[in-house]
């Protein structure tokens, strides 16, 4: 997608991947609420939402100046490649006051290693780093694993965040 919003949705009871983003331009992903996806949608994996560098025609482009913003992402139940929010290969990324509440604390198998939010080099093409990249202000409440995992970022600024065992 390019110069888009997706805002105000609701997905939930599903399997895999609820915000799926790559080689987007100019989107923003606001208000949205992701529920209970991976183990009760019947898949072993999930992620809330996923920014990349795309695949097949898309593949090795970054996405670019996306905006991730006050979403609720919560009771994802899968593996340890489960992530409440995953991004690779993306240029200009603000992620700032998501609530990321029960990732991987509702399967039966708590500490599994899901991570709240991960910044990793691109999925497909490994030398797509993450460039500049605002991280602030995320509630991050029963994460199983890490809270953030930051691989590969350059330019990046990471504050205010909160990870507690507290529940909203």
């Amino acid at each position: 997608p390019e110069n888009g919003v997706i805002a105000n949705n609701i997905i939930e009871d599903f399997g895999d991947v609820g915000i799926f983003l790559k080689g987007a331009l100019s989107v923003t992903v606001t208000g949205n609420l992701i529920d209970r996806l991976g183990n009760y949608g019947g898949s072993d994996f999930c992620i809330g939402i996923v920014v990349d560098d795309g695949s097949g025609a898309q593949a090795g482009i970054p996405s670019e100046r996306i905006v991730l913003s006050n979403n609720i992402i919560r009771d994802l139940a899968g593996d340890s490649t489960s992530r409440g929010i995953n991004v690779t290969g993306v240029d200009d990324i603000i992620i700032s006051n998501n609530l990321l509440e029960d990732i991987g604390a509702t399967n039966g198998t708590a500490g599994v290693g899901m991570t709240g939010i991960r910044v990793d080099n691109g999925g497909l093409t490994p030398d797509n780093p993450v460039n500049r990249a605002v991280i602030v202000g995320n509630l991050l409440n029963g994460v199983a694993g890490d809270g953030m995992i930051i691989n590969e970022l350059t330019d990046g600024y990471i504050a205010n965040n909160v990870r507690s065992e507290e529940h909203t």
